[in-house]
């Protein structure tokens, strides 16, 4: 079994900024050890032709114990609190002609419909931010798709805050926040 939390479309989503930024090719050195030997081979990203048109998953965040110095990548709530907090992300690419979602776990989070989520600056409707069935005890996992315009070929953020009605009583934290591109 292997511990990696990489996957294929973080790659392509790495490997498509990367093109964007004016990269003709993409080499793997120091990137073959066992944790990712899955991977293995990439063709279909060591051309920028190759990446355009497959799915994509710029990931933000993946919490585990491999990395503990990175906390700064997710957002902690203090009970009582209602400032809204953000991760920054910087996209290479015009996503009106695709399909995007964007997923994240909240931990200590009891309903959904206390939070707040904007993706820079436009609120996403509660009816929107969609439950994702799962096995574990004490989060919750979300999602929702992103409509055209909302996300742009630069500087973005996704936004979370508590709503003024409905303060969080016990500290929420926000991970595992990722862009999916198909």
């Amino acid at each position: 079994e292997t511990c990696s939390m990489v996957t294929r479309e973080n790659i392509r989503a790495l490997g498509h900024n990367f093109y964007a930024e004016g990269a003709d090719g993409i080499s793997f050195f120091n990137f073959y050890t066992a944790q990712y030997n899955h991977l293995f081979p990439l063709p279909d990203i060591c051309l920028p032709e190759q990446v355009k048109g497959k799915q994509r998953c710029y990931i933000y965040l993946k919490q585990g114990a491999l990395f503990s110095g990175w906390d700064f990548l997710q957002l902690v709530f203090p009970p009582g609190s209602s400032t809204r907090q953000i991760i920054q992300c910087r996209l290479h690419e015009n996503l009106r002609e695709v399909n995007v979602r964007v997923r994240f776990k909240a931990r200590h989070l009891d309903d959904i419909s206390s939070l707040r989520v904007d993706i820079n600056n436009r609120e996403i409707p509660i009816k929107e931010l969609l439950l994702i069935p799962h096995d574990g005890k004490e989060f919750l996992y979300a999602q929702f798709h992103v409509t055209n315009g909302m996300l742009y070929d630069g500087a973005n953020e996704i936004g979370f805050a508590f709503r003024d009605d409905h303060p969080t009583t016990s500290k929420v934290i926000i991970q595992e926040v990722e862009i999916r591109v198909k």
